[in-house]
């Protein structure tokens, strides 16, 4: 062995030393970089095949760079998480995302129908909001819908199917929880059309609550709040709301009768529980409601269907005013369009 070669092993011996020392001081290695490496290569890898299809096709083009600028942003906000503190909420750690203008423009369409109104300050907001659910849902399991179109269809219009039902229920300064709130839908999207009420978004999990926390600041609702509790438990863990609200909405979470529970604790007398069910609500579960409705203090006021295009399947709008003022109570419960709303 020459010495130039002894001299070359050395320095590489001496460069995995250090490595091995920086890998142990770590603790482990950064699963984010390798997800993030991964994302910056693979998805403009897989496109390139296609681009040479599309040289003669001038549309075609245009879609596939529409692709791959895609494929980099992600690629980017996934490199920019990587680096992102667990457990930090705080917006503007994560990268802003944009909405593709096609989705975008589907979105003004299916609001036109509703006669939502819909602006260029608005879609910031809801761009801002998005980039924060997407950058937070890196780490903690907020949603499964991250590509902007569909989060623009199934969460944010979506919650606007009820924003006329809410709007015509309160008057500024209202009180209205989104019970259950999770990732902040349908709360997010309404304040952000009715800034003008007091929107509380509940959810039991504490994590989730803190995200909601910074959410919250994303939109022009400069009153809103978050907090992690159970409605049941509003009496003892939020006084201030208990039987103090106008309106309470819950989306795709929990049984229809279990959340009565929960509602009623919330509600003032005549105050209005909205719920947004999914199709299989129709059946067992919408026959008890109607069975547990009375014992709750509660009278049914209205189901409605609404699809949120031609190819989606009816989904409900439920009803009920509270008529009742029930004694609080320790007892815990047991462990297109197609948009037009059709009474039933």
């Amino acid at each position: 062995m020459t010495n130039e070669t002894h001299d070359q092993n050395k320095q590489a011996d001496q460069a995995r030393q250090v490595v091995a020392t920086q890998a142990g001081a770590t603790g482990k290695t950064d699963q984010a970089e390798v997800t993030a490496k991964a994302a910056q290569t693979a998805p403009v890898a897989q496109a390139a095949p296609a681009a040479q299809d599309a040289q003669a096709d001038p549309t075609a083009q245009v879609a596939q760079a529409a692709q791959i600028g895609q494929a980099r942003q992600t690629a980017q906000s996934a490199s920019a998480i990587q680096s992102t503190d667990r457990d930090d909420f705080h917006p503007s750690h994560y990268p802003l995302l944009t909405f593709p203008d096609e989705a975008w423009q589907w979105f003004i369409d299916a609001c036109a129908d509703l006669e939502i109104p819909v602006d260029d300050s608005r879609r910031a907001i809801v761009e801002a909001i998005y980039s924060h659910l997407v950058g937070v849902n890196a780490w903690l399991n907020l949603t499964r819908i991250t590509a902007p179109a569909d989060y623009l269809k199934f969460h944010v219009f979506d919650s606007l199917t009820v924003l006329n039902l809410v709007a015509a229920f309160t008057q500024p300064g209202d009180t209205i929880v989104d019970l259950g709130s999770g990732g902040g839908y349908p709360g997010l999207p309404l304040m952000t059309w009715l800034p003008e009420r007091h929107w509380v978004l509940v959810d039991s999990r504490a994590k989730k609550a803190a995200f909601l926390k910074e959410a919250v600041k994303l939109t022009p609702c400069v009153t809103a709040e978050a907090f992690a509790f159970r409605g049941r438990e509003a009496a003892s863990a939020c006084p201030a709301l208990h039987h103090r609200c106008q309106i309470v909405v819950a989306r795709a979470v929990g049984q229809a009768d279990e959340l009565l529970i929960d509602a009623e604790a919330l509600l003032d007398l005549n105050g209005v529980l909205i719920l947004l069910k999914g199709q299989s609500y129709a059946g067992d579960e919408q026959h008890r409601f109607h069975h547990a409705l009375g014992r709750h203090g509660f009278s049914l006021m209205e189901e409605q269907t609404i699809a949120l295009d031609e190819t989606d399947p009816d989904r409900w709008v439920v009803t009920a005013i509270k008529s009742e003022q029930r004694p609080h109570s320790t007892t815990k419960a047991k462990n297109k369009p197609k948009r037009q709303s059709k009474n039933r």
